[in-house]
């Protein structure tokens, strides 16, 4: 949701196939969060669990920082906590 989020629209290639990781690896650096683009002796797997910890990074100073967006805005209400998705 965060990709969406950045640039309007849903990512057009998959995290799994290369273009997919490019294009997140690209738009997470114009943002501040640099990963780098040859992981040496990990696999395509890996590599895309590497581009979700950058994402938990990138909001998680968004929301330390009082920027992120949460949806629903207001957070929803189950068992007690509140529940919603930060970008």
């Amino acid at each position: 949701m965060t990709y969406a989020y950045l640039t309007g629209a849903p990512p057009a290639c998959s995290p799994a196939c290369r273009g997919g990781q490019s294009a997140r690896r690209h738009l997470l650096a114009s943002h501040g969060i640099t990963v780098p683009e040859h992981l040496a002796g990990v696999e395509q797997a890996t590599a895309m669990r590497v581009l979700d910890a950058a994402t938990v990074a990138y909001t998680g100073r968004r929301i330390a920082t009082s920027v992120a967006v949460c949806h629903p805005n207001p957070p929803e209400q189950i068992d007690g906590a509140l529940v919603a998705i930060w970008t």
